[in-house]
């Protein structure tokens, strides 16, 4: 029955997957609330893996002069353009809808009425690819379209068929104590760790998202055992009905408002939205390691785990193709999955990662080792 019920799940794709097929990433694999404790209000310039945008957009919150995102994805890029513009075109409740958020994500018909507002604050490139696209899926949603959260929808077919009831019951509890009754007297533990054996490995991952580029493993760890360990840690640090991560676990999208991400808070969004009239946002296509002889000196660079697919003397290297570009004191901030950089050349740099404990704790994903670096004087 299993390996039917399998097959079957990893045929299932969201209505408007053919639509946004090159979007890696639609929602956010990352908390970037993670970044916000991290980043002093009013930095010089902030560069950033852009992502979905999810995770680059709230960064304007502290306000930084400069902001450069960086993605290989052009997708990925006019994704993040789409959020900042949004941010600028729309009220906090009508950026909410507008992504398909909950407590009332937009319908077709007034995602487009929002769409055309925010559409001549687009550039040519971005504008052209919404138009096309938001037209082909018929103004659905984008939030859950990217491969990575199309990966967890498939996932979450297969969570729910072997933890059912008992393993979404968890959800319903409002408090940390109920919940740590719960998960010890009625979370079903022996079949959630079924789903991390059946799920939770490089051949699963590769087959649904990664395409043969899987980071190679190199913590100790089985994968299983690893997987377990990070949920285990996401429960016993904060509600699961706060928790994107968590529900996108289970039931494939967002089932409780509380849970949206750091983006959708009215006072990011505030802010960010102030922070836009001064500050310069430009968006680069390429690798992160790359820079421009023209650029300011960067005094905050999230790499998001873009580190953990570097190997050889890139992997060791990284980190000093960086300095030269670093404002003294300036912070690098690593997501490391499943393996940590062997080798890494620390020269002009040390380690404080000990000194943000509380946020790293408190990330709302837990699938990370996260490094922080501090350029020396």
């Amino acid at each position: 029955m299993l390996p039917g019920f399998y097959a079957m799940t990893i045929s299932f794709m969201p209505s408007s997957e053919q639509y946004f097929s090159t979007l890696n990433y639609s929602l956010a694999n990352e908390d970037t609330a993670l970044e916000l404790a991290l980043l002093k209000e009013g930095a010089g310039h902030v560069v950033c893996v852009a992502g979905s945008g999810g995770r680059a957009m709230p960064l304007l919150a502290k306000k930084p002069t400069r902001l450069t995102c960086v993605d290989l994805s052009e997708a990925q890029l006019h994704l993040t353009e789409l959020r900042m513009e949004a941010v600028r075109a729309l009220s906090n409740e009508e950026y909410v809808s507008f992504f398909g958020y909950l407590p009332n994500p937009a319908t077709p018909g007034q995602r487009k009425t929002l769409f055309a507002r925010i559409r001549p604050r687009l550039s040519e490139g971005a504008r052209a690819s919404f138009e096309k696209s938001f037209e082909q899926a018929q103004w659905d949603s984008l939030l859950y379209a990217g491969r990575w959260e199309r990966t967890f929808a498939k996932l979450a077919k297969l969570n729910q068929a072997l933890t059912g009831a008992a393993g979404a019951g968890v959800f319903e509890c409002r408090t940390m104590e109920e919940q740590r009754r719960y998960l010890e007297e009625r979370f079903p533990w022996r079949r959630f760790r079924w789903v991390l054996r059946l799920a939770g490995n490089a051949a699963v991952f590769n087959a649904l998202l990664y395409g043969g580029h899987f980071p190679k493993k190199n913590i100790a760890e089985s994968m299983p055992r690893f997987y377990e360990g990070a949920y285990r840690r996401l429960f016993a640090r904060g509600l699961a009905r706060a928790n994107f991560f968590l529900q996108i676990s289970f039931f494939g999208r967002i089932r409780y408002p509380e849970a949206n991400p750091v983006e959708c808070d009215f006072q990011v969004l505030n802010a960010a939205r102030e922070a836009l009239k001064c500050c310069t946002v430009e968006y680069r296509s390429g690798d992160f390691l790359q820079g421009h002889a023209a650029d300011p000196l960067v005094d905050f660079f999230s790499v998001s785990d873009a580190v953990s697919y570097l190997a050889g003397e890139q992997e060791k290297g990284y980190l000093q193709a960086l300095r030269s570009r670093m404002a003294p004191r300036g912070l690098v901030i690593a997501r490391y999955y499943l393996r940590v950089c062997e080798g890494l050349d620390l020269s002009g740099f040390e380690e404080v990662a000990a000194q943000y404990q509380a946020p790293i704790e408190a990330e709302k994903v837990q699938m990370y080792r996260v490094a922080v670096y501090r350029k020396k004087d």
